[in-house]
């Protein structure tokens, strides 16, 4: 099972690496442009902030930030306690729910859609962030970012990180193939 999940994260990487460099999408910096993706669940909403922070205080800033939610949890069975709560949680997705939270601190980012909260079907545990890139493929190939740095949704990141992969990235297109 181990074998097959770290094959199937290579195989992604090598697909995303593969349509990066063949968008032809001439807003892309020479360096390389950078998106953030990261999965959350619902335990963890109230803590989010402080990851997402990390990457909005980049030196290096990127250009999308992507949190997938997943409509289904598999691996975590619900204990809503009274009716209230049941209704709320049908009335309300997880993905509007996590929205209406960062719309307090992170409200111009969401604006201008750089921040984005995105549904994916179902939770698959930590591959989760890879399929909810694979599951909307269509939407996120024309959003101009050349890489995608996945990171979690419970550390805060050095304001240089994605200044340490464009930098890498700048010395690897610069090395014969």
């Amino acid at each position: 099972m181990v074998g097959t999940s770290l094959f199937l994260v290579v195989l992604l990487f090598l697909f995303l690496h593969q349509l990066g460099s063949v968008s032809g999408d001439s807003d892309i910096d020479p360096i390389g442009s950078f998106g953030v993706v990261l999965t959350t669940i619902p335990t963890r909403f109230k803590n989010i902030h402080e990851s997402l922070l990390s990457w909005f205080l980049q030196e290096e800033q990127p250009k999308h930030v992507i949190v997938f939610v997943p409509n289904e949890y598999a691996r975590f069975k619900r204990k809503d306690k009274g009716k209230d709560r049941e209704r709320d949680s049908q009335s309300h997705s997880h993905k509007d729910r996590l929205e209406s939270l960062l719309s307090v601190h992170f409200k111009p980012y969401l604006d201008s859609g750089v921040l984005r909260v995105m549904s994916v079907k179902k939770d698959v545990g930590p591959v989760t962030k890879f399929y909810g890139l694979l599951e909307n493929y269509s939407e996120l190939a024309s959003i101009g970012v050349e890489y995608w740095v996945v990171c979690d949704d419970d550390v805060r990141y050095e304001t240089n990180t994605l200044s340490r992969y464009a930098y890498e990235q700048s010395w690897s297109t610069l090395r014969p193939r």
